[in-house]
């Protein structure tokens, strides 16, 4: 291959190479906060579920999107793998704060952002391999207010966000049968791959391959 071949190859694997290289880049991102209400928990088989409507979603240009009264961005779902065995008993207590909460395992966990509205992300993962998901609570006045915490994953495995997610009941919560209650929140934080950050490496690329284009040139 003579030098002009030379440079038009090294060029063109940089060019292919960067699809890949974007994919693989994940070390740059913005966090995207949604907040949640109306929030409906069951359990079943020892399987804790929580679905709660999104109504806003702060993005990392600081920009917030609301949704209108009655209505919602999207909902967001989460889904724990069984009661851990050591933590059956707190669980019949009630979960609350002063027994320890309770743990479920992160086996056969999920979390699932919906978007029902144009500039919402969507998001699909897990929770993170090797914690749990924790439920704790505290109780006042006959009302206990419930925090469902998770770290979660991407379906590679790679830490990407958490998830604290409130809602409230009527005396303790034991499982048992549905809740819906309108007196719920919480906060998830997202990370996502950072579009610019992805176009700079693009660049870099293409002006290595001009260097080495030059080197073969002079030789």
């Amino acid at each position: 291959m003579n030098v002009s071949g030379k440079a038009v190859a090294i060029v063109a694997l940089a060019v292919l190479a960067f699809p890949l290289a974007a994919l693989a880049d994940n070390t740059s991102s913005d966090i995207i906060t949604w907040f949640n209400t109306d929030a409906t928990v069951s359990t079943a088989g020892g399987v804790l579920s929580l679905t709660t409507a999104i109504t806003s979603v702060t993005l990392a240009n600081n920009s917030t999107l609301t949704a209108l009264p009655g209505s919602s961005l999207g909902s967001i779902s989460l889904t724990s793998g069984a009661l851990v065995p050591s933590s059956s008993v707190s669980f019949a207590n009630g979960c609350l704060a002063s027994s320890g909460g309770c743990s479920f395992s992160f086996a056969a966990s999920s979390f699932t952002i919906t978007s029902t509205s144009k500039g919402v992300p969507g998001w699909s993962g897990e929770v993170t391999p090797g914690t749990d998901v924790t439920l704790s609570g505290t109780c006042g006045h006959g009302e206990c207010i419930y925090s469902v915490i998770a770290s979660l994953s991407s379906s590679n495995g790679q830490v990407v966000g958490s998830t604290d997610l409130t809602f409230s009941t009527i005396g303790k919560f034991k499982g048992g049968s549905s809740i819906t209650t309108s007196r719920a929140g919480g906060l998830t934080n997202i990370t996502v791959p950072e579009p610019g950050t992805l176009g700079l490496l693009g660049v870099g690329l293409f002006c290595l391959a001009g260097v080495l284009r030059r080197k073969l040139v002079r030789s």
